[in-house]
């Protein structure tokens, strides 16, 4: 913390402004216009999660995934494990899903063989959900935890 802190306990709010006065009449700037889900810019992704966790049953995780706007795409569920040489992310199921702005959809991931083997072994585990929309170049990515 580079500013003294006067006795107070916690965060201290520093602000930054520029003088305009009256005679001197600076050029506006742009302000950039908002991107999509994916996009440069820190825009909030226009899909997610309803719930963190997904209940497995009969071999398929049961997400509800919330779209901000209409959207459609794919969801894969997926798990980064460490290997000796590299990063390995391997796929453990797949769903298509279209969804209405503002919405839950409910959408049963059909789990593969790698998936019902991690959660035989356990009762729950920790993996990512990548939302790839419709005309969207970078998937959005969730972690969620199955749960049998």
């Amino acid at each position: 913390n580079a500013l003294p802190n006067y006795g107070q306990i916690g965060y201290v709010v520093a602000m930054n402004a520029d003088l305009t006065t009256p005679g001197s009449d600076p050029a506006p700037t742009p302000v950039p216009a908002p991107t999509g889900a994916g996009g440069a810019g820190g825009a909030a992704p226009a899909v997610g999660l309803a719930r963190k966790t997904a209940q497995v049953s009969g071999g398929r995780a049961a997400l509800e995934i919330l779209c901000q706007a209409a959207c459609s795409g794919e969801v894969t569920l997926q798990r980064t494990t460490a290997g000796k040489a590299a990063r390995a992310t391997k796929s453990l199921g797949r769903a298509k899903f279209s969804g209405e702005a503002g919405k839950a959809v409910k959408v049963r991931v059909k789990l593969n063989s790698r998936g019902k083997a991690l959660l035989k072994t356990k009762r729950k585990a920790s993996v990512q959900a990548s939302f790839t929309l419709t005309g969207a170049a970078t998937p959005t990515v969730v972690a969620v935890t199955l749960r049998r």
